[in-house]
This record gives structure tokens, sequence and C-alpha cells, in this order.
């Protein structure tokens, strides 16, 4: 029988797509996604459809192109679906829900994530989970449930310890960090411990966008302090890395922290 050789090349491409984001080489990560959609399209494998949409939707995510992340994952749940892959659609939900909640929709962000969450749970499929709970920790902490984002974001980091996820484990660390830092759950020596680890984690596997979330959660804490001169020059680093990756989404918010400091 012969061997399919395309199948291998996208998924390879999906996954460098991941990579490169992580190291906010987003013109290469982009590059690769969409190389890996055309290839899928052009040979007509949903599978290789499903991985090549997540592989772009992700890099389009962190770079923080939200409206095309949502298009392109909101895809990759559909293929998934149609194809009857339960397992890579919850995966892709769980992606969904992320975007949904960059952009602005907190029910539908936490109503995925949460479903997500018990469906790798509940089937024990485990290998986005850490990263899925990220995510619905986050959902939770905007939506003012400190509580559960804080039980979901040290899960994260339980588990990414245990399983040896160092990437994912920064993510978790910088989670910990955010729900630290929130005004109503303020405790200013976990948050900063936890951001500056995260950063040091971050930093030995080259993920620049981390560590830029990373300083702006600081400028934000120090800035919230009162420790104006500690917030400035966090505030200024992030700015500088979200400028030099492109991350406009995120130099935004970061402006306007600065902003808050005048």
């Amino acid at each position: 029988m012969a061997v399919d050789v395309r199948r291998p090349s996208i998924n390879s491409l999906t996954w460098l797509a991941l990579a490169l984001a992580e190291l906010g080489d987003f013109s290469a990560a982009l590059g690769a996604g969409e190389e890996a959609v055309r290839l899928s399209e052009l040979h007509d494998t949903p599978f290789g459809l499903f991985h090549g949409c997540t592989g772009l939707g992700s890099a389009q995510l962190m770079k923080g192109d939200v409206d095309s992340a949502l298009s392109t994952l909101l895809r990759a749940v559909t293929v998934a679906q149609a194809s009857d892959l339960p397992l890579l659609a919850n995966a892709a939900q769980a992606f969904a829900g992320y975007a949904y909640l960059h952009a602005g929709n907190l029910d539908e962000a936490r109503a995925r994530l949460e479903r997500a969450t018990e469906y790798n749970d509940s089937t024990g499929f485990m290998t986005f989970q850490s990263m899925s709970l990220v995510y619905r920790s986050e959902a939770h902490l905007r939506s003012g449930e400190l509580e559960k984002a804080m039980a979901a974001a040290e899960r994260a980091a339980q588990m990414t310890f245990e399983y040896r996820q160092h990437a994912y484990h920064a993510w978790a660390l910088w989670m910990l960090g955010e729900v630290s830092a929130h005004s109503a759950h303020l405790n200013t020596e976990a948050a900063e411990a936890h951001y500056r680890e995260s950063i040091r984690s971050a930093t030995e596997l080259g993920m620049r966008p981390l560590v830029a979330h990373c300083h702006l959660g600081l400028g934000k804490l120090y800035r919230r302090t009162g420790q104006r001169e500690q917030a400035q020059e966090h505030l200024n680093t992030a700015t500088t890395m979200y400028r030099e990756m492109g991350m406009r989404f995120w130099l935004e918010q970061t402006e306007k922290e600065m902003a808050e400091l005048r």
C-alpha cells in the first residue's frame, strides 16, 4: 500500500507553526500554518486541514490577530466534527474558546473552555488539558470568578510540573501571577514570584511572547502598588518586545497602561 507522504508534511508544518509562534517569529509561524492549510486543501485531507487550521489559528491568536484566529479555529472545529474526530474537535474548541475570550465574548469563551476541560477529564485525553486549564483560568479571572481561576491555574501548574511540560508550565506560572495580581485577590509577593519564575523558564526556552506578557503583568502590578519606577521599566520592556514581534493587539494594551502612569 502506498504511503501518503503529505500528512506528515502537514503535521510537521503545524507543529512548526506552533513552535515558531511560541518563539515570537510570527512571520515564519504564519507562513508554516498557511502552507499546511494550502497543502491540506490541495490534497483534500480533512485530518490535515484540521491540523493546518489549528496551527495557523493558534499562531494568529498568539500574535493577537483575534478575528482571523477565531475564524480559522472555528473552521478547525467544523472540520474535526464533520470528520468524526471528537478528541481533536474538543482540542480546537479550547483554542476557539480562548479566541472568544480575547474577542470579548466572555460567556461563549467560558462555556467552551469548561466543556473542553471537562471532556478531557472524562476521556483521559491530557495532551492539551494543561493549556486548556490556563485558558479556562483566564476566562474565570475576567469573569470575576477568582476561586475558580486560582483552582484552574494551580491544577495546570501541578499537571505541567508532573508531566514535565516545561513550556506549558511557564504559561501556568504566568497565569498564577495574573490571578495573584488581581485587584480583588491581590498578593503582591506571590504575583511577583510567579511572574519572575515564568520569565526565567520562558527565557530559557526562548518564549519571547510569554516573557513580554510577564513584563506587562509586572508593570500593571507595580503601577497598582504605586511603584512607578519599576512599573515604567517593565512596561517599557513589554512595549519594546511587542513592537519587535509585531504583536499590535498586546502593544495597544501596554500603551494604555503606560498612559495610566502619566
